[in-house]
Order: C-alpha cells, then sequence, then structure tokens
C-alpha cells in the first residue's frame, strides 16, 4: 500500500540519516534507494511467492524466482517509462538511467524474504559489519560492492522494521 510505501522511505531516509551513511552516497543513488522504496511492494497482489508458485500463478511463468519482487520491477519500470510520469526523462544520459534502474532493481530484489538469511550472512562478511550492529558507518572508504550491500540492509531493515512500531 502507499502507506507501507511512506513508511518504507520515512524509515529509509532516518537509518541514512542516523547512521551518516547518507553522506557516502551520490545524487543517483539517494534517487534510487527513494524510487525502490517507493516501488519495493507496487502493485503487490496480496499473497507471497509460495502461494503464487503453489497455484501456478502466471506471474510465476516469467521468472524463476523472486517472482513478487521481479513483477514489482517490472510494473514500476513499465510506470516510470510512461509518458504521464516520465521520472527519469532529464537525466539525459543513458549511462545513468541504467544505473538507477540497476540499483532499483538490486534493492527490490533484496526485499525477498527467500533470499533473506544467504542476504544477511554475506552481510556478515562484510567489514563493516559490526560498526553497523552498533548503528552507525565507518568513515573509511567503502568499494561499490560494500556500498550496494550497506543500501540494501537498509532498506530490507526499513521494509520489515513495520512490525516493530507502536503505531
Amino acid at each position: 500500500s502507499s502507506l507501507h510505501a511512506a513508511d518504507v522511505v520515512q524509515s529509509t531516509v532516518s537509518m541514512l540519516e542516523k547512521s551518516r551513511f547518507i553522506r557516502k552516497l551520490e545524487d543517483w543513488q539517494l534517487l534510487s534507494i527513494f524510487l525502490a522504496c517507493i516501488f519495493h511492494d507496487y502493485a503487490h497482489p496480496g499473497v507471497n511467492n509460495s502461494f503464487l508458485l503453489l497455484t501456478e500463478h502466471p506471474i510465476c511463468n516469467y521468472w524463476e524466482n523472486s517472482y513478487l519482487e521481479n513483477f514489482h520491477n517490472e510494473s514500476a519500470f513499465i510506470l516510470m517509462e510512461q509518458a504521464e510520469f516520465e521520472l527519469l526523462e532529464n537525466l539525459g544520459d543513458e549511462a545513468m538511467y541504467a544505473r538507477i534502474f540497476d540499483l532499483i532493481r538490486e534493492i527490490i530484489l533484496a526485499t525477498d524474504l527467500a533470499t533473506h538469511f544467504e542476504f544477511m550472512q554475506n552481510c556478515k562478511n562484510l567489514r563493516f559489519w559490526k560498526e553497523f550492529q552498533q548503528g552507525r558507518v565507518s568513515d573509511y572508504p567503502m568499494d561499490d560492492h560494500e556500498r550496494s550491500m550497506l543500501i540494501k540492509l537498509f532498506v530490507k531493515c526499513a521494509d520489515i522494521s513495520n512490525a516493530a512500531k507502536p503505531f
């Protein structure tokens, strides 16, 4: 729902600010994060991937796994390219457009709970893991892989954080 999308945006921004990780991000990455938060459950049918697979839903014919997450990506990209929206029309650079779409896709795919434990194990192998658990991000330089993993981790945390909120 739109309320969940707004909550994920707000929670992500709050964590990015509190951890100071926002200072390590470029504008295109912030745009990608915001759009991924907005669209990560776009056009959600209200059931999970297991239900879709068990009921042989047509969505399962298009992808091998992460059916809903791939569906959210595809639906969002179609919407963003419609003439009345054209959210990214002024980028002017095809390479930047591709980088934004790739990061959005990665972030949304990372919200698949079926891949959660594998993703978290990969996070635990990163050098920033102990600092992240303490709620901060170090000032040392990060490579693209580390930055991407941390971006996905913040959005994943924001996505499931609503259950811990008192409102």
